[in-house]
């Protein structure tokens, strides 16, 4: 069974850096999405979530190239720190109430462009640190399994977070998105650092 690679504890640490990672990329478009059409600007959540999106997919092969030629701890924390900034840009608007729709478009593709590309540093990792092919096959069932479970939690966690606060599924998704990507960054640095 694929569970069987958690006993490797590398294997383990990526495998929770890349579900805390990726949940962040399931709650935010959902937070964003709620927050604007609770203040009745489902035209703007489209809009603002669009630019997000596509941003995401154009912004991935250049920052992967990036990855590949430069340091992956720079590049990903310049990215991280970028795109939680934008996010929480957002939640500060939202909780203002009233923004110019412009704005809010502008930080959505300042977040799509600024998301880092976990994923493009965690799937090369699993080969380093499986103890052999028949382990690494079985990390990438794993790691799968966590990135389509991302996808279950995310709306989980942004239901959690509705209330009377219209901007508060947006704050909820920035310090989601902060504490994973810094967890999931320490981790990957941490694996990193011990196949040197």
């Amino acid at each position: 069974m694929a569970i069987e690679v958690l006993r490797n504890q590398q294997i383990r640490r990526l495998a929770f850096a890349g579900l805390f990672s990726r949940s962040a990329t399931a709650v935010v478009p959902i937070a964003i999405t709620l927050s604007l059409a609770l203040e009745g600007r489902s035209r703007s959540a489209g809009f603002v979530i669009s630019a997000y999106l596509l941003t995401v997919a154009l912004s991935a092969p250049p920052l992967g190239r990036l990855l590949d030629r430069h340091n992956q701890q720079v590049i990903l924390g310049v990215s991280g720190g970028s795109y939680v900034a934008s996010l929480l840009s957002i939640s500060i608007l939202l909780s203002q109430g009233g923004s110019a729709e412009w704005l809010l478009i502008t930080l959505g593709l300042v977040a799509g462009l600024a998301y880092p590309p976990l994923g493009a540093v965690l799937r090369p990792m699993w080969r380093r640190v499986a103890d052999n092919d028949s382990q690494t096959r079985k990390a990438h069932v794993f790691d799968s399994f966590t990135e389509k479970a991302s996808f279950v939690i995310g709306p989980l966690i942004v239901a959690l977070a509705i209330g009377q606060i219209v901007w508060l599924p947006v704050v909820a998704a920035a310090v989601i998105a902060t504490s994973n990507f810094y967890a999931a960054y320490l981790l990957i640095d941490r694996s990193v650092n011990e196949q040197r």
